[in-house]
């Protein structure tokens, strides 16, 4: 819920500033600045991952648990910039940021359900239903738009629930 909120408030601020733009034809935070800002994000969950959590492993289909240490926070930091830009870069076509990620939200639902974690579970399911409604409405011509709150939200927690559910090597999938 907290990288909802910080990619939310990233996408936010470029939102705000690509509507009261200047009238010079560049709007919106310079890619750099927000590369920075979705980073921060991405390095506070890493901490908190890492120190406050315990997490220190990455799964490996075939091999198992593979103790990274240290190397997780970097990783996970790729893992949640790497999202967050990605569905930020498929939004813009009429329903196709929502409609990936309709089916990557569903998808981890299942893989959290049957892993037990119901809260993330729920989460996605939550989210799920939420785009279901987006896309509804978001079919050619569209009503609604994403924006960047939205693409940076929703692709900043679905790496962080990639993590959780320790599925990251599924995450490009």
């Amino acid at each position: 819920l907290a990288a909802l909120v910080g990619g939310g408030f990233v996408g936010m601020i470029d939102d705000f500033i690509n509507i009261k733009g200047d009238g010079s034809g560049t709007a919106g935070i310079r890619p750099k600045v927000k590369f920075a800002m979705i980073t921060a994000v991405a390095a506070a969950g890493a901490w908190f991952f890492y120190y406050k959590l315990g997490y220190s492993t990455v799964q490996l289909p075939v091999y198992g648990d593979l103790t990274v240490g240290l190397l997780l926070i970097p990783l996970f930091i790729l893992a949640v910039v790497s999202t967050a830009n990605a569905v930020n870069i498929s939004d813009g076509l009429d329903g196709l940021a929502g409609g990936m990620l309709l089916n990557a939200y569903a998808a981890f639902a299942v893989i959290a359900g049957l892993q037990g974690n119901f809260g993330i579970a729920a989460f996605c399911m939550t989210v799920s239903g939420a785009l279901l409604a987006y896309v509804w409405f978001n079919i050619p011509p569209a009503r609604f738009f994403m924006g960047d709150s939205g693409s940076f939200a929703l692709g900043t927690s679905l790496g962080v629930v990639a993590m959780l559910t320790d599925t990251l090597l599924l995450l490009p999938v």
